[in-house]
């Protein structure tokens, strides 16, 4: 098991006409490969993370998987000064994700005296191969140099794991047909800094998200009855995030110079 991730950013500012702007153009990198190992543990209450293959050969969830994957990203974003106080910040952002799953996992059924009457391996592998583009742009409007409202509005993107794409016990199935998550982020906020008596942040957000991956229950034609793993619709989540810090002391009115808080 190991990742390997790298990561490489060029800043520039520059001039359009007097007005100053930053240029920003990067790429990362990610490597990683995984294991998962799913079998009988020991009958004992202390901490045993070893497997009792032995001892329990019938146990009916195992399974052994090898999750290699990659990641590759160029992105890139400029803050554009209209004003003293206005800015716009356009960005961009290319991926190339490939998720693979590679292994097995073992079905194994008994009759009522507990006696095996099917124990087979089954492969289960699957590569997932996408590139798509990311947009999302900011604007931000400073009242002052302590009070600034600003918004964003980006695509946002949850990709399929290596965990939805894996079949650990024959109790669920994977849909063929599932597909990545993705939606938009928008939020609008003000926050204010250095204040006399306070700092904050506050914003309110929404969330829009298509194709939310998950399970559901449903019944095959020979009558047996599986989770299946898949898409199963689209979600809208509002929500309010804040920070505020409150300066106690001079709240208080304390003036005691030996008081740290």
């Amino acid at each position: 098991m190991y990742g390997f991730p790298a990561e490489i950013r060029w800043l520039k500012s520059y001039y359009l006409g007097k007005t100053k702007s930053v240029f920003l153009i990067g790429s990362k990198y990610y490597k990683s490969n995984n294991t998962s190992i799913q079998g009988p543990g020991s009958r004992k209450s202390d901490a045993d993370f070893n497997l009792y293959l032995v001892d329990f050969p019938n146990y009916n969830q195992q399974s052994n998987y090898n999750y290699p994957n990659k990641n590759v990203a160029f992105f890139s974003e400029n803050i554009f000064y209209l004003s003293s106080k206005l800015s716009i910040t356009p960005g961009i952002r290319f991926e190339f994700i490939e998720t693979s799953s590679f292994g097995e996992y073992s079905k194994i059924n008994t009759d009522a005296a507990g006696n095996v009457i099917l124990n087979r391996v089954i492969p289960s592998s699957e590569i997932r191969k996408r590139e798509f583009a990311l947009l999302g742009l900011g604007v931000s409007y400073k009242f002052s140099d302590k009070i600034e409202l600003y918004g964003n509005i980006s695509q946002n993107y949850r990709s399929v794991t290596f965990a939805d794409i894996s079949i650990i016990n024959p109790a669920y199935i994977i849909n063929p047909n599932i597909t990545d998550e993705n939606g938009f982020t928008t939020d609008l906020g003000v926050r204010a800094k250095n204040l006399k008596l306070i700092s904050f942040d506050v914003n309110l957000f929404r969330l829009d998200y298509k194709n939310r991956i998950g399970f559901v229950q449903r019944k095959f034609n020979d009558g047996s009855v599986k989770a299946e793993r898949g898409n199963v619709g689209d979600a809208v989540i509002f929500g309010v995030e804040s920070l505020i810090d409150l300066n106690i002391k001079d709240f208080l009115k304390f003036n005691n110079q030996n008081l740290l808080l």
